[in-house]
C-alpha cells in the first residue's frame, strides 16, 4: 500500500474524514458474554463457566462438586485448595459447617484430591478464602436450603417454619429429619444460584470464632499435615552442604561411611541423609564431609551445622 503525500495530516475533522476510520462493535445476541464464557480463564488458570457466580463457583458451578450427602458417608465437603501451614483447611471447614449448620466434626472434609475435588488452580496469592471460601459459603447455604425445602414438601409445611441443627431438620411440632433422608428429594447436580440465603454475621457460631486447627495434631506428632509431607516408595531425603563461611571449598570427603550407611545414594552437590536413623538407633553421628576455608591459617572444624553427619 502506498502513502499519499497530498493527504492532510492533523487532528481536524477534514483529516479524519479523508484518511481516518471509525470502527463500532456490538453484540447481536443478548447474553453473549454468558454464551462464550467457557473461553474465559481466571487468574488461577481455571476455565470460567458462569461469570455471574461468586468465587470458585464461576469455574465449578455444580453444587454436588462442593457438597454431597448420602447415608453411607453423611455430609462430605470438597475443596480444591491444599493446607500449606496457613490454617486454610480449618477456615474452609468453618465456613462450610457454618452455612450447612452442621458440627464440623460431622463433616468428611476432602481437600485437593484431583479425582474428587473441584479444580481451583493453585493455592497461593491469598485466593483460598476469597475463591474457595466464597464458593463454600454460597454452595453450603444453598444445599441446606434445598434440604429444608425437601423436608417441608414431605411434611407439607412452610420452609420458613423449619430449623436445622447438626445435620437434622426440625419442625415446630417436634418432628425431625436428618439431612441423609431429606436428600432423597433433592438433586444436587445443578448449577448454583446467583443469590444465596442471607445470614446475619452476628448470628455466626463458627465463622469468626476459634476452632482447633486440623493440622496441629499431625504437626506436633510428626505425622503428615501438608502436601510436602508425602512419602513415596523409595523416596530419598537430601541436604545441601553449606560451608561455614563465604569462599570455602570442600577439601575432604569421607566416602566410605556413605556406602555403609542406610540410604546411601550418590554424591553430587547434595548428599542423601536419613536424620531419623540416628534417633531410632541412638548412635553417635559422625562427620561424612569436612569443609575447609580457602583463607590461609583458618580451619573449619567439623560441626553439626556445617558438615553432614550420618549414623553408620
Amino acid at each position: 500500500m502506498t502513502r499519499r503525500e497530498d493527504l492532510p495530516v492533523g487532528p481536524g475533522r477534514r483529516s479524519f474524514l479523508i484518511g481516518g476510520a471509525l470502527v463500532v462493535g456490538f453484540a447481536m445476541v443478548p447474553g453473549a458474554r454468558q454464551a462464550f464464557a467457557d473461553t474465559e480463564v481466571d487468574t488461577l488458570g481455571t476455565v470460567v463457566l458462569d461469570p455471574n457466580l461468586p468465587g470458585s463457583l464461576r469455574a465449578t458451578p455444580f453444587l454436588d462438586a462442593w457438597v454431597r450427602i448420602d447415608k453411607e458417608h453423611g455430609v462430605t465437603v470438597y475443596t480444591g485448595k491444599v493446607e500449606l501451614g496457613t490454617g486454610v483447611r480449618t477456615a474452609l471447614l468453618q465456613i462450610a459447617a457454618e452455612r450447612l449448620e452442621v458440627n464440623p466434626g460431622l463433616i468428611n472434609f476432602i481437600t485437593a484430591d484431583t479425582a474428587l475435588t473441584p479444580n481451583e488452580g493453585y493455592t497461593a496469592g491469598s485466593h483460598t478464602i476469597l475463591d474457595s471460601g466464597t464458593a463454600l459459603f454460597n454452595a453450603a447455604a444453598q444445599v441446606r436450603q434445598l434440604l429444608v425445602e425437601s423436608a417441608a414438601r414431605q411434611w407439607q409445611l412452610e420452609p420458613s417454619t423449619l430449623s436445622t441443627r447438626d445435620a437434622v431438620i426440625v419442625a415446630a411440632d417436634g418432628r425431625s429429619m436428618p439431612y441423609t433422608e431429606a436428600i432423597a428429594g433433592v438433586d444436587l447436580h445443578r448449577y448454583a444460584s446467583v443469590q444465596s440465603p442471607v445470614a446475619e454475621p452476628a448470628q455466626f457460631k463458627l465463622i469468626g470464632h476459634s476452632l482447633p486447627r486440623l493440622d496441629i495434631p499431625a504437626k506436633v506428632s510428626g505425622g503428615a499435615s501438608y502436601v510436602q509431607d508425602m512419602r513415596l516408595p523409595g523416596m530419598l531425603h537430601a541436604r545441601v552442604i553449606r560451608p561455614p563461611r563465604r569462599g570455602s571449598t570442600l577439601s575432604t570427603l569421607i566416602s566410605q561411611p556413605w556406602k555403609s550407611c542406610l540410604g546411601w545414594s550418590s554424591w553430587y552437590a547434595m548428599a542423601v541423609i536419613w536424620p531419623w536413623w540416628r534417633r531410632m538407633n541412638g548412635r553417635q553421628s559422625r562427620p561424612c564431609a569436612k569443609v575447609m576455608p580457602r583463607h590461609a591459617g583458618l580451619k573449619a572444624m567439623p560441626c553439626r551445622m556445617k558438615s553432614i553427619f550420618m549414623s553408620c
